[in-house]
């Protein structure tokens, strides 16, 4: 068994989101839920690093304390 030393991060998201989150962990397509969340995540700062002209060696995504927080505009409930 391999160990990974990976941080820990806790969400709340709705009934869907879960319902729907579970369903891909238990059709197989993906090992755990930890396995979806961080494809999920990974894809979602490309993406949004790519819109946002970002370079992938420029993190974090805010640089200083007057830039606003990242709004998603579209949550499926």
């Amino acid at each position: 068994m391999v160990k990974r030393n990976k941080p820990l991060i806790t969400a709340s998201v709705s009934p869907y989101i879960k319902e729907q989150a579970d369903a891909l962990v238990d059709s197989g397509n993906f090992g755990s839920m930890s396995d979806l969340v961080s494809i999920a995540l990974a894809e979602f700062i490309g993406n949004y690093k790519r819109e946002h002209g970002m370079t992938a060696h420029k993190s974090p995504l805010t640089t200083s304390k007057d830039d606003k927080p990242i709004v998603v505009e579209h949550i499926i409930e």
